[in-house]
């Protein structure tokens, strides 16, 4: 694995105008939709595995749950 600062990768892959922010490597990386790492809050990109997938998918966030469950509902919001 080669590590690159996403800096570097931005300039090498990107045009000015739709490069990334540092946040959403961070996010793609914590993600799994980036291999990287993100050490002391700035993400490190692996360019080998950048370049050669086309596409990167990582797994659908998480869905938020709702303050309650169904049975807190019914039951008027309390929980027993």
């Amino acid at each position: 694995m080669s590590l690159a600062k996403h800096t570097q990768i931005n300039r090498q892959h990107f045009r000015p105008g739709s490069r990334m922010t540092r946040r959403q490597w961070v996010r793609l990386i914590e993600r799994d939709v980036v291999k990287g790492a993100v050490i002391d809050g700035k993400p490190f990109i692996d360019e080998e595995w950048f370049v050669a997938n086309k596409s990167m998918v990582g797994a659908p966030a998480p869905e938020k749950r709702a303050s309650k469950t169904a049975l807190e509902l019914l039951r008027g919001g309390r929980k027993k």
